[in-house]
């Protein structure tokens, strides 16, 4: 994943980027969409997948006389059919009514993106990787079909009535036979998934921080906030689902009768280079604890013992320093993420 710097006003910026892998992204918008508390809409797995799945559209670039790959992008309001009373106002990219493009880069590309921020505030762009894609979103509305951002002080953060999928309530999409590959993201302020396959098996091979050193075979997945992970489920001849173990039904997989043509996966997937400990030049330990005194209810989670402040910097990491960093957590704060 690469981030782009927030944008201000209408401007644009272009960034060059050597692909190091030959895979498609889906561009996000990150913007912090916060909705009431609630709780999801289960799907009933005993009856069919309301609506196809929406898979965000390929961006074809312009290659401009040394084979760059120009890709433009522009951030601006839409309006998408979530299947409620009206249509709801969103931000997207490229006029598409939710979310934004797919975007193919191979191996060795040198590409340009060029972002132009249309809104009246500051945002950031960035992109999560591919086959297909699976954003999953909670979302609550107001009765004219507007996304409601409304925020209850009295929780840890807001969990909605409405599961989405790509801006899809209830999908399908249809796959072939075989090793099908899906690209997951947590795009929810606040919910955690606990994602298992029912119909098939289900293998990881690949996080947030790409490809893992060889496939894991996995029951369950938890999928926290902004989290990604990458699976491929064998899909049979009948229907398969993913499912939330809270919330029912996330995606059917529906056979479209064609074979994927691929076999088994590879016992090794990348190779994974070890961090020497004589190369560990800095140690730091950051520790999560509740800190509320006795007349405080609500959990007042800090680091360290010191709460999130914006205009304070607790930890500068010197370029070119080996720093290992040692994670802990009471047995209450580590139930959270």
């Amino acid at each position: 994943m690469r981030e782009f710097a927030p944008l201000h006003g209408v401007r644009t910026i272009a960034l060059r980027h050597v692909a190091r892998a030959s895979v498609a992204f889906w561009v996000v918008a990150a913007i912090a969409l916060l909705a009431a508390c609630g709780t999801a809409n289960e799907a009933a797995l005993d009856a069919p997948s309301a609506a196809p799945l929406s898979i965000p559209e390929l961006l074809e670039p312009t290659l401009d006389g040394e084979g760059v790959a120009h890709y433009d992008l522009t951030i601006g309001k839409s309006r998408h059919d979530y299947r409620q009373a009206a249509l709801t106002d969103t931000y997207s990219y490229n006029g598409l009514s939710v979310l934004g493009p797919t975007l193919r880069l191979r191996t060795g590309d040198s590409v340009v993106i060029s972002v132009t921020n249309e809104l009246d505030e500051t945002t950031t762009t960035h992109w999560h990787g591919d086959d297909i894609p699976v954003i999953i979103q909670d979302r609550d509305f107001t009765e004219d079909g507007q996304l409601d951002f409304a925020i209850d002080d009295g929780e840890d953060g807001n969990l909605d009535s409405v599961l989405t999928v790509n801006g899809t309530i209830n999908p399908y999409v249809e796959a072939p036979e075989g090793l099908v590959r899906l690209r997951l993201l947590n795009g929810s302020q606040a919910r955690i998934y606990h994602l298992a396959v029912e119909g098939a098996d289900m293998t990881k091979i690949a996080s947030d921080g790409g490809y893992l050193a060889g496939p894991v075979a996995i029951e369950q997945l938890v999928l926290a906030p902004g989290d990604r992970a990458e699976i491929v489920v064998n899909v049979g001849t009948e229907s398969a689902s993913l499912v939330d173990s809270a919330l029912g039904r996330v995606l059917e997989l529906r056979p479209d009768g064609s074979a994927t043509g691929a076999g088994m996966l590879p016992d090794e997937l990348a190779a994974i280079e070890r961090i020497s400990e004589s190369e560990v030049t800095v140690d730091r330990s950051f520790h999560m604890d509740d800190v509320r005194n006795f007349w405080e209810f609500a959990p007042t989670w800090a680091i360290n013992g010191v709460q999130m402040d914006m205009g304070r910097i607790d930890v500068t990491v010197q370029l070119g320093d080996t720093e290992r960093w040692t994670l802990s957590a009471s047995s209450m704060s580590s139930s959270v993420a």
